[in-house]
């Protein structure tokens, strides 16, 4: 049912959970990669990032492969990931779905499922953020938050309160189309550059034969007005590119006459 909790079993035993989505295909943003990392270093003095930016720029994106690579060089033993995202955007259309959380109460509650700790989600609200900074200490944790805009603004409010005191060595990364977060790293993600843009061109025809004939018949110029059409939104781009590979018939200019028509 719309907005009913997904109730998640806890992880097996002594074994550090990994809540991460699938890693998927990550091109350019290098600078902003290495500021959010560096803020995710357990020797910096902030409690996470906050990245924010319009919508389909590429914000979930970045806070996903990011955690990945915190877990490639090891700086947190555990790693949870909990979305606010209700719709998404597919080749066929937006589609509405059910997100893991509604509330700030959701959020407390699928972090401590997903630590395995079933009790502290049945606590008074008023209990739980302490609850979880005390279990917190027993590993080093990185909590992803994602498109938390749809939370209430009390509610966002004071998710950042719980996250300004996570315990030393557990830190955040949050995604959202509103600036905020004193005491971490804010992050305004703006369009992708070319040189990403063109990677991922040429990544998506190395996967369809039918994609790849039709860029082939088109110089890169034709590819560089795809990109400005998208207005360097990796969200856009990757649509009309599935879109063209969907659509046997859809031709690059085609698809710069549906970008143009919005």
């Amino acid at each position: 049912k719309e907005g009913k909790e997904t109730v998640l079993p806890p992880p097996p035993k002594d074994t550090p959970p990994n809540h991460l989505p699938r890693r998927q295909d990550f091109f350019g943003r290098k600078n902003d990669m290495k500021r959010v990392l560096g803020a995710l270093d357990p020797k910096e003095r902030t409690w996470g990032v906050v990245i924010d930016g319009i919508g389909g720029i590429g914000k979930t994106a970045l806070a996903v492969e990011a955690a990945h690579r915190a877990k490639d060089e090891g700086l947190f033993k555990s790693f949870l990931f909990i979305t606010a995202k209700d719709r998404h955007l597919s080749v066929t259309g937006i589609i509405d779905k059910t997100p893991t959380a509604l509330s700030l109460d959701d959020f407390l509650n699928q972090t401590a499922r997903q630590m395995g700790e079933v009790g502290i989600a049945k606590m008074e609200s008023s209990q739980k953020a302490e609850a979880l900074h005390q279990a917190l200490q027993k590993a080093s944790t990185l909590l992803v938050y994602d498109n938390l805009e749809t939370l209430p603004a009390e509610d966002q409010e004071a998710l950042a309160e719980f996250l300004r005191y996570l315990p030393e060595g557990s830190k955040a990364m949050l995604t959202s189309r509103r600036r905020g977060g004193e005491g971490a790293l804010w992050l305004r993600l703006d369009k992708l550059s070319w040189d990403a843009a063109c990677a991922i061109i040429e990544n998506k025809a190395k996967q369809d034969e039918n994609l790849r004939k039709k860029l082939d018949k088109t110089g890169e110029n034709l590819w560089k007005e795809l990109y400005k059409e998208s207005n360097g939104s990796p969200l856009a781009l990757n649509h009309i590119l599935g879109l063209m590979r969907l659509r046997r018939t859809l031709s690059v200019k085609g698809a710069l006459e549906l970008l143009r028509g919005g």
